[in-house]
């Protein structure tokens, strides 16, 4: 059975942004006292019958390592020895799937107690894998697929996972109920030889399974959406999966400029993953170590989309890679030669905060400083957690910032902290926006700077909501969107939805000046398809407004069933 790498991560909702903690915020300078250690404590339930729930794993990360704990028969559990500073609790259940996480601040002071998980049910989801003549196929995967919009793009990730038995027979648990999904099977990802010994003819080699979605799909836009309510178990999710010829890649990797030893991984670009930031459970992808003349030549490939990855072995288990390197090759109708991919060293990455007017007239408050952090797009948990330190930066406004000894790759620019009445204006790479987009490292010359251009003529939206009746509605959300239209991926990425005060009241923070439609709902808005479309049909009865500079706009906004 195929090793299953748990990650450190986090549910993101449009409702709540969670923010991985930097290096900056926990730990303490050099030279200075080392504050007392404290603890956090709380309890694990169920949100129908407030059940309480035992064996749940209840972390967090520090920087000298994970802190963690089961919970009791009585839901209870207690981390104890953290230093004062902000962090992510995590709960996940014995299985090892997540049930989700809250953001802290513990002080110096005193213990954090109370930091309760109230949990909804889950439901399941089973069938029957089988191959082209009726006959059950064992030891596929099956993966369970969440669409959301992250980064700036519609990405599909890893929400769960079961091997079929010889039977055929599967069945995913924690499946989150009311919300859509797909459902992939595909043959488990092995390590492979760097050098298959596999018949150099196509015609000989044996048949393989081919990806294939529920709906009898080869690919997600032909697949039939999946969802479960409440606690119930669906079954019948069956499969009929057609065979396919396998293809083998060959080239040659390297490090240094020149052929050599380095380790490699083959990502199926079909097969979901997560990234830092996104839920669920990470997969490790195929992989293995060339020969001294850097060769490989892999096998068992049906036709796709992959991504070949090469980085440096470091000499021993707490060693970083010095070296990393990435390309997508496609196989259609037949083997791919002359694939090459050196690895790349690691370099450092200038930019500079700028104003997007000369100098704001008044001041912004006490914290004048930025500060970024790069979100890696294609790594899984271990490579980032050892990383984290190097991906967050901290600037002046105006001012410069580096991120020293990184690796070439693909990442999110994000902006973790802002002076109050400041936004981001746009992110500028080589020319072009990465705001929202990826920012490619790699191709383009090392000098070649990042810009982050400031503005501070934003306004702040004051919203009411009110029910029906005309009554306050506490624990209500408010919707903001631009009024303009927009592609889904930008929309989403524009998009502000947060809870009501206990007066059913919303202050913004602040935003650029601008058209916006305001909707308030009764649940938060996930950044989805399913959630954007809702979002677009109550436009046309939104409430819209017009944001000026420097301006507070108030409005009263009832609420929507959609």
């Amino acid at each position: 059975m195929k090793r299953i790498i748990i990650m450190m991560l986090v549910v993101i909702s449009a409702a709540s942004q969670v923010v991985v903690p930097s290096i900056a915020q926990t730990g303490s300078a050099a030279g200075q006292a080392i504050p007392a250690k404290r603890s956090i404590s709380g309890t694990v339930q169920y949100a129908d019958t407030r059940e309480p729930i035992a064996d749940v794993h209840v972390f967090v990360s520090t920087r000298n390592g994970y802190v963690s704990a089961e919970t009791d028969i009585l839901g209870r559990y207690r981390l104890e020895g953290i230093a004062p500073g902000k962090y992510l609790v995590y709960a996940y259940a014995k299985e090892g799937y997540p049930l989700g996480s809250e953001r802290v601040t513990l002080s110096s002071d005193r213990d954090l107690t109370s930091v309760d998980f109230i949990i909804q049910r889950f439901g399941s989801i089973a069938g029957i894998v089988l191959d082209e003549n009726g006959e059950p196929l064992s030891g596929m995967a099956v993966y369970l697929i969440a669409s959301r919009y992250m980064y700036g793009a519609l990405r599909h990730l890893l929400a769960g996972m079961a091997i079929t038995d010889p039977e055929g027979k599967y069945i995913i648990t924690y499946v989150h109920p009311g919300q859509n999904y797909y459902l992939l099977t595909e043959r488990q990802l092995e390590t492979h030889l760097s050098v298959s010994t596999e018949p150099s003819d196509p015609r000989l080699r044996k048949r393989i399974p081919s990806p294939t979605y529920y709906g009898d799909s080869p690919s997600i836009e032909g697949a039939l959406p999946v969802t479960v309510n409440g606690s119930d178990q669906r079954e019948g999710l069956n499969f009929r999966v057609p065979r396919t010829p396998s293809y083998c890649v060959h080239g040659v990797l390297g490090v240094k400029g020149a052929p050599g030893v380095v380790h490699f991984e083959i990502m199926d670009l079909q097969v979901p993953f997560n990234l830092p930031g996104a839920y669920g459970i990470g997969l490790p992808p195929a992989n293995g170590i060339t020969g001294p003349d850097g060769r490989i030549r892999v096998c068992d490939l049906h036709p796709g989309e992959y991504k070949l990855t090469a980085m440096q072995e470091p000499h021993d288990s707490k060693s970083d890679p010095a070296f990393l390197g990435s390309r997508e090759f496609s196989i259609s109708d037949n083997d791919v030669n002359d694939v090459s991919l050196l690895a790349q060293p690691r370099f450092s990455l200038s930019g500079e905060v700028v104003w997007d007017n000369p100098s704001p007239k008044e001041s912004f408050g006490p914290q004048k400083f930025i500060e970024l952090e790069l979100r890696p797009l294609t790594w899984f948990g271990n490579l980032w957690e050892a990383e984290m330190p190097r991906l967050g930066a901290k600037s002046s406004v105006p001012g410069a910032f580096s991120f020293e000894d990184i690796l070439a790759d693909d990442y999110a620019v994000l902006v973790q902290s802002l002076p109050p009445g400041v936004y981001i204006k746009d992110i500028t790479f080589a020319g072009a926006s990465v705001l929202n987009g990826t920012l490619h490292l790699g191709s383009v010359s090392g000098a070649t700077r990042l810009q982050v251009t400031v503005a501070d003529d934003c306004g702040l939206l004051a919203v009411r909501v009110l029910d029906n009746d005309g009554n306050p509605a506490p624990g209500s959300y408010v919707t903001v969107v631009p009024a303009n239209s927009l592609p889904p991926a930008l929309l989403a990425a524009s998009m502000i939805s947060a809870p009501t005060d206990d007066k059913g009241r919303f202050t913004s923070g602040c935003v650029a000046p601008g058209k916006y439609n305001v909707i308030a709902t009764t649940a938060p808005t996930e950044p989805t398809p399913e959630g954007l479309g809702k979002i677009l049909k109550a436009r046309s009865s939104s409430n819209e407004i017009e944001l000026g500079a420097h301006a507070i706009s108030q409005i009263d906004s009832r609420l929507m069933n959609y």
